[in-house]
């Protein structure tokens, strides 16, 4: 393993040579965004923005792995949105469903690499 990558990254080479391997990590992560987005909905529900940093930080490894930048924009922004204590409840269901949304996307679209 070459000491410029990254574990993450490292695993995810090993995943592309070994398709079970892949499986697994894969639906890990599938667990790993069921637990984030908990996390998540529980942090807006609390206007926490230390909740939401803690859920953050539990998709934050795999951003470039799985592509899901949409969704860590989308729910760093509802972060700095509760940090900021300017805000109305839409906007906050707003956010909320937003990176509902895009959770569910991507789960789906690992979950079909999951099935045959």
């Amino acid at each position: 393993m070459s000491k410029d990558k990254s574990l993450i990254e490292s695993l995810a080479e090993m995943g592309q040579d070994d398709p079970e391997f892949r499986k697994e990590m894969d639906a890990l992560f599938i667990e790993t965004l069921d637990e984030f987005l908990g996390a998540y909905k529980e942090g807006v529900q609390q206007a926490s923005p230390e909740q939401l940093s803690f859920a953050i930080h539990k998709i934050k490894f795999a951003v470039k792995m799985y592509a899901i930048e949409d969704m860590y924009k989308a729910a760093e922004q509802g972060r700095q949105l509760v940090a900021s204590t300017v805000y109305t409840p839409q906007q906050l269901t707003q956010c909320l469903d937003e990176v509902n949304t895009l959770c569910m996307l991507h789960r789906h679209k690992i979950a079909q690499r999951l099935t045959p």
